[in-house]
């Protein structure tokens, strides 16, 4: 591996931290449980969409799955190996998710 490569994949993970760093302390109102997920970069049930875009970043990909009396979106990602990895919602909490490795 090159020092370039490296240099890459470490702007990506130190932007990931600084990122869930900042979130975390710029929402302090969040739950104990809900700031460790983020800051060790884990998600967990009951997350907001915007819990998650802290760990995660942005969505790849998001699809309303609205039914009549419940309000549901799904968010995919890319994963490194090329399979989706897909978080489920529910009025705007995490409520499940599946990743499809290969």
């Amino acid at each position: 591996m090159s020092c370039a490569t490296k240099r890459v994949e470490c702007d990506v993970i130190c932007e990931a931290e600084k990122r869930r760093q900042s979130y975390v302390q710029t929402n302090p109102q969040l739950p104990e449980r809900i700031k460790t997920a983020i800051l060790t970069g884990n998600v967990v049930i009951g997350m907001s969409k915007q819990d998650v875009a802290a760990v995660l970043g942005e969505p790849d990909a998001s699809v309303d799955i609205n039914a009549h009396w419940v309000a549901r979106e799904q968010w995919v990602y890319e994963s490194e190996d090329g399979s989706p990895k897909h978080y489920y919602f529910k009025f705007g909490k995490l409520n499940s998710w599946k990743h499809d490795g290969h």
